[in-house]
């Protein structure tokens, strides 16, 4: 037929209108002489499927619409098709294909608009892929591109900040310490709120040149201001440094003893205890040092700081005319650095995680550590074994290598690696309780802020599905003082403390974390808080503005399907509460012919309305 074409077209706005991307595509790809305004369609669609993707980490996928959507803009619209390669480049950023994300945001920068919003965002990420590559020359000038276009536009604190923390670690890198310290001072500057990291390396700038006291002072400064930071134990460690480099040994033991204390497990405590080892040597305290040596070898026996304390001793001892107690006491610590070591353990190792890396094989890992049960890289072996099973879906499997990480080296460094394995797994297949002391584990003994981050973020979420709202509410704090925390995990956090403050009692400031989230639906929290401000509202008899927020979620068109519907329910709920039973009805049934989903709960909720 002649009117085909004009059918086909208003087939495909149609489903565009509905924000029915998939079945638009779907459509559009059965047109076989697909019209321009087909073609410009296809883009767009193809574009807002990429996005999509790409906010549920489906990240090849997203790859491959947007890619298919550039290739349409010269037929189409090339304004769009030059946003599009800004999307690329994200994608390839994550995947950790760096030079070619640095060409998509080079290549965006050069066809965008001087006037585009979003050119200070592709400077920064383009920055970050320099950084990444560590061309650090490249990135510090690319992140100086980034606090200038920040001067001339409304770019967050946040993103300042963290410009100027990587100007100040390309310096660092490239030993310009007095730059790297003026530029860790803006970043605090700009946003003090997380402000741990540009402290503590200013700190350290200032214990570079020489500048001992101030390090010192400003380490205090950074503990007290930042007392939850994921560096505290570092802090600690440098402040003892530098009152050794000031010659004020006793103090600096104090200070050992307070990392020790405190920090025990993670990898700055157990150095802390060979850093005390080797200042009471120097002090000629050699009964407090073999004691302390000792200590390390017998609580971290499988710790790399357990195989340098054992050479320290064998070194005492032996001059000491005392060997025969070293070989005594190192045959009564189960699992201690024994006196004999082959390379062939070294060598072993080295040929299976060349090749795991390489090409992801691990054969040769579960050869060496049915060889080697107890060698010297047993425990980054049983890591990299985890860490593959977890990636190929193999979730039992992963699970039993994290738990014999985690249970037979418990204090060596990979060890961190298998407790955040483990208790993702653990969170995952419903066992809470087990989940949430793993996580407490890993919280006490990471030594990094990721590790940290992984550690509190599994705290929160266990916390969130017991229902124990004060360690919801004081793990997303610890979360959100941090600087590390990426945007994305950013609104779970923000989403799950607002819940669990209005599960005790606190719904004014809930509804008013939920208000800022609810303004981006396409996101998973945006949708659920704008769904909860909205029962909220109803809930306290605000009907007229529980109404407005909920027409809102459903005008917004979010991809979350399951929150829409609680959104409908919800709207039925609030036209039963004015009277209005046919209309809360039809609502009702409406939502039951078409809601897409299978989740039980729905449709029960949708059955006990009607049934009254």
């Amino acid at each position: 037929s002649r009117f085909a074409p004009q059918v086909q077209e208003y087939l495909v706005t149609g489903y565009i209108t509905d924000s029915n991307y998939d079945q638009a595509l779907a459509s559009i790809n059965a047109i076989s002489r697909p019209t321009p305004a087909i073609i410009a369609a296809k883009q767009r669609v193809l574009y807002i499927l990429g996005s999509r993707d790409l906010a549920n980490n489906r990240t090849t996928q997203a790859l491959e619409r947007f890619r298919e959507s550039k290739a349409l803009a010269p037929q189409a619209d090339k304004s769009m098709g030059a946003e599009t390669e800004l999307w690329i480049g994200d994608c390839l950023y994550r995947l950790g294909r760096y030079p070619d994300a640095a060409t998509a945001f080079s290549s965006y920068l050069r066809t965008a608009p001087k006037s585009s919003p979003n050119r200070t965002i592709a400077l920064y990420d383009l920055a970050y892929t320099r950084f990444a590559q560590r061309r650090y020359n490249e990135a510090l000038a690319d992140f100086k591109k980034v606090i200038d276009a920040s001067g001339q536009s409304s770019a967050e604190p946040r993103i300042t900040a963290d410009a100027y923390c990587r100007i100040a670690d390309c310096q660092y890198y490239s030993s310009d310490f007095n730059a790297a310290a003026a530029n860790y001072d803006r970043a605090l500057s700009a946003n003090p709120a997380t402000g741990d990291y540009p402290l503590f390396q200013k700190a350290v700038m200032r214990g570079l040149s020489g500048a001992h006291a101030e390090k010192i002072d400003m380490l205090d400064q950074m503990m007290q201001t930042y007392p939850t930071s994921g560096l505290m134990a570092s802090a600690l460690l440098e402040k003892a440094e530098s009152l050794l480099a000031l010659n004020r040994s006793d103090e600096a033991l104090g200070v050992y003893s307070r990392l020790v204390a405190k920090y025990p497990a993670t990898s700055q405590g157990r150095n802390g205890y060979l850093q005390m080892a080797i200042t009471q040597m120097s002090l000629r305290h050699t009964s407090d040092a073999i004691a302390t040596y000792k200590k390390v070898i017998s609580s971290y026996p499988t710790s790399d700081e357990a195989r340098v304390a054992s050479d320290d001793l064998k070194r005492i001892l032996a001059d000491e005319g005392r060997l025969d107690q070293y070989t005594a006491f190192i045959a009564s610590v189960p699992d201690a650095p024994r006196l004999d070591t082959t390379e062939i353990d070294q060598l072993t190792f080295q040929s299976a995680e060349k090749s795991y890396l390489a090409s992801g094989a691990t054969d040769r890992l579960k050869d060496y550590i049915n060889r080697f049960p107890s060698g010297q890289h047993t425990p980054q072996a049983l890591n990299y074994l985890a860490t593959a099973s977890l990636e190929s879906g193999n979730h039992s499997e992963a699970l039993t290598y994290a738990t014999t990480l985690v249970s037979r080296f418990p204090h060596s460094e990979a060890s961190e690696e298998g407790l955040a394995i483990k208790g993702e797994i653990e969170l995952e297949s419903g066992d809470a309780e087990q989940a949430l002391a793993t996580f407490r584990t890993l919280e006490s003994c990471a030594s990094g802020a990721r590790n940290i981050q992984a550690a509190r973020l599994g705290i929160m979420r266990v916390s969130r599905d017991l229902s124990h709202h004060a360690d919801v509410i004081a793990a997303a704090d610890a979360l959100l003082s941090s600087s590390a925390l990426s945007t994305d995990r950013r609104t779970e956090v923000l989403y799950s403390r607002a819940y669990a403050l209005a599960q005790q009692g606190n719904t004014a400031q809930a509804a008013a974390e939920w208000e800022k989230l609810a303004s981006d639906t396409d996101d998973l929290y945006g949708a659920m808080s704008a769904f909860h401000l909205a029962q909220q509202q109803f809930d306290k008899g605000n009907i007229k503005q529980a109404r407005r927020t909920v027409n809102a979620l459903i005008d917004s068109n979010t991809p979350h399907q399951y929150w829409l519907a609680r959104g409908y329910i919800l709207l039925s709920d609030i036209s039963r509460s004015q009277g209005n039973t046919f209309e809360a009805d039809e609502y009702l049934k409406s939502l039951r012919e078409n809601y897409p989903g299978s989740e039980a709960d729905i449709f029960r909720m949708i059955e006990t309305r009607l049934q009254k």
